[in-house]
């Protein structure tokens, strides 16, 4: 034994518990002979480790000061300074190989869950022999031979003579409750570090079965235990297991095996833990799931855009959560997902709450304030929760949850609130008769796009965001060329969106409801000119052909203004604010003969044409003609200094409203 008293240092803050999760003997004391567990404080130097034989630290150590952790930056500088003076292992969430440099007794890097599953053989060796032996962490056979985080699902008695259940560092026994469903069994018998999974089915049977497969499609919620060894008990011939599908596609994958109580030991030996190449190559393409008929692509759709969107826009996971519970029980739903993603990142992903919180759209970025409309069949089904996190101080979110063919099958309060532009950004799925439209392939005979048209009709300046899980070129542009004034993606794992690209289509999402409200001048735009149409055609002052002249200008420069898009459009308003002005020496013409674009003329029209003294309508009036010849003779110091309206949305309502006004005296 040891001469002189020398420890293994373990320096880790478990500032999440993983280290006394999967380690439970550290804290039990049966190793205090010949470890030493820090966690370390600002006061902890590496002087404090004078006594010891090896050193193994997390490579994110973190200090709690007063509830807040902050990162032992010092600390961690001076143990990398200890390099060829003593044995170091330094282990990270982050990393997925191990990193050893043998000369200087040095493991760079290795993986957080790999470190703790070897810990005990490595401390166990070096209380019986004084040796630090490195290469008991490394050897990949160890993982294969000794099970470390045991679950068993049957009773105790039946496993008395199993040796490794013994031996392993944690091993508990479960049921399967006959009533209680399979996610809730697996979630409260299983943790992060289970390595070995062994069933009885000759007492479970098909619930044993469906355990074993469901847990395999667990990854986002089991991380690292979904490759555990899975090992049946029983009895029974291997064919009495095939009526059980699909569960039974277990059996031909790798990492599960079938055996009998007496050969459960040899078993144990003998069946490898998944990597994530065996994973992908042994199991997941051994397998297939087919949807059901009350599950298709469209509810996929709806429920993995709904957790995509949410990753980004809102920090409470919770927000949703109950929906995609619902969604996670389906097969088709983890099957889907898990085929889809790239297992690597989600097993590796080492984001915690504060880097997540960097994932998160920044507040200023979303729109604040407004008024906005939901029509999708699934909106009460977490869209209308996680589409609010995507502005600021909303005012009203009215949602249309029902199944719509059209735009007249809208409830009639809703078409006169669109008629009358009272939303700022109206969201509307394309897909409204999703159990009718899973097979139709023609864009234009999408309900969604019924309605859009319909949305348009009744007030073109109607903002509105397309929501389609469709990525083909051809539907996109018909959407745009019905009126849609944005789309956003709605993502399915069917389609493979990177980390950053489904960022950046929420972000995308964020930046056009904000486009889109600022739009807002739309829909007051129109209503002004239908006014002022209305009242052009209800006018006995004015002829026919007259009215027709005039109503025909005031379309045109209105076309003109829907067609204004971007950031550079100082011109674009202009020219529209100048197409709207001339409706001004229009009314002079038709109802004096005369045409003129004066100041001295429009107070003409006021007062004599139409005898009143409105001397603030006179001056409105005279404002916009001087704007617009400011405007086109280049009078760059007019426009500067109390025209420049006219190259803003602000103007087209000011000359509307003295349109408007002058229409009234018609």
């Amino acid at each position: 034994m040891m001469e002189e008293k020398e420890y293994i240092y373990i320096i880790d803050d478990n500032q999440f518990g993983e280290l006394t999760n999967a380690c439970q003997y550290i804290e039990t004391g049966i190793y205090d002979d010949v470890i030493r567990w820090v966690k370390p404080c600002r006061e902890t130097k590496v002087e404090d480790f004078k006594d010891a034989a090896c050193i193994c630290y997390h490579s994110s150590l973190s200090i709690n000061d007063n509830g807040k952790w902050e990162s032992a930056s010092i600390l961690l500088s001076d143990l990398e300074d200890m390099v060829g003076d003593i044995p170091l292992v330094k282990y990270s969430k982050g990393c997925s190989l191990v990193n050893y440099e043998r000369e200087f007794q040095v493991v760079y890097e290795m993986p957080k869950e790999l470190f703790y599953r070897r810990l005990k053989l490595f401390i166990q060796h070096y209380k019986d022999s004084a040796d630090i032996d490195l290469n008991l962490l490394l050897d990949d056979q160890i993982n294969m031979s000794a099970p470390d985080n045991i679950a068993v699902f049957g009773k105790k008695e039946k496993f008395s003579n199993s040796y490794l259940l013994k031996e392993a560092n944690i091993c508990k026994y479960h049921q399967i409750i006959v009533d209680t469903n399979i996610d809730v069994v697996i979630k409260s018998s299983l943790d992060l570090t289970t390595d070995t999974i062994i069933i009885d089915l000759d007492e479970y049977g098909i619930r044993g079965m469906q355990l074993a497969f469901t847990l395999r499609l667990m990854c986002p919620q089991l991380k690292h235990a979904i490759l555990s060894r899975i090992i049946g008990v029983t009895d029974q011939p291997i064919s009495d297991f095939y009526r059980y599908f699909p569960y039974s596609q277990i059996l031909q994958t790798e990492g599960f095996a079938l055996c009998q109580i007496d050969d459960l030991d040899v078993t144990l030996t003998n069946t490898v833990v998944l990597t994530c190449e065996t994973y992908e190559g042994g199991f997941l393409n051994r397998i297939h799931v087919k949807e059901d008929a009350t599950y298709g692509h469209h509810s996929l759709a709806n429920e993995w855009g709904l957790m995509a969107l949410n990753r980004f826009v809102s920090k409470n996971p919770n927000r949703i959560s109950e929906i995609l519970r619902k969604a996670e029980m389906n097969l088709f739903f983890r099957y889907s997902i898990i085929k889809n993603l790239d297992i690597r990142d989600v097993l590796e992903d080492t984001s915690d709450n504060d880097k997540k919180d960097t994932n998160l759209i920044p507040k200023q970025e979303k729109q604040k304030g407004g008024k906005y409309l939901l029509i999708d069949d699934k909106g009460n089904e977490g869209w209308k929760e996680v589409l609010k996190c995507c502005v600021r101080d909303v005012e009203a979110f009215d949602v249309h949850d029902k199944e719509t063919a059209s735009y007249n099958a809208l409830p009639q309060a809703i078409r006169d609130k669109l008629k009358e532009g009272y939303y700022d950004v109206i969201f509307l799925d394309l897909r409204l008769m999703a159990c009718e439209e899973n097979k139709d392939l023609n864009v234009m005979n999408f309900s969604g796009m019924k309605v859009l048209q319909g949305i348009k009709q009744a007030n073109p300046g109607n903002q509105v965001i397309i929501f389609t899980a469709s990525s083909k070129s051809w539907n996109l542009k018909a959407l745009i060329d019905n009126g849609a004034d944005e789309y956003y993606l709605k993502e399915s794992p069917l389609f493979h969106f990177s980390k950053a690209e489904s960022r950046e289509n929420a972000l995308h999402l964020v930046k056009t409801i904000g486009y889109c409200y600022r739009r807002s001048y739309l829909r007051k735009s129109y209503k002004l000119v239908e006014g002022i149409k209305e009242k052009i055609n209800a006018s006995v002052r004015l002829k026919e052909n007259n009215r027709n002249e005039t109503i025909a200008q005031l379309d045109m420069a209105f076309h003109q203004l829907l067609k204004i898009t971007g950031t550079n459009n100082r011109d674009s308003f202009a020219y529209t604010f100048v197409a709207f002005e001339f409706v001004i020496p229009l009314l002079c013409k038709h109802l004096s003969a005369v045409g003129s674009n004066t100041p001295k003329k429009f107070e003409d029209l006021i007062n004599t044409q139409l005898a009143t003294s409105d001397m603030r309508l006179i001056n409105d009036g005279t404002q916009m003609i001087l704007a617009r010849n400011a405007y086109m003779h280049g009078n760059k110091r007019a426009l500067d200094r109390g025209f420049s309206f006219v190259f803003h949305a602000k103007g087209i309502l000011k000359i509307l409203e003295v349109l408007d006004k002058v229409s009234q005296l018609l």
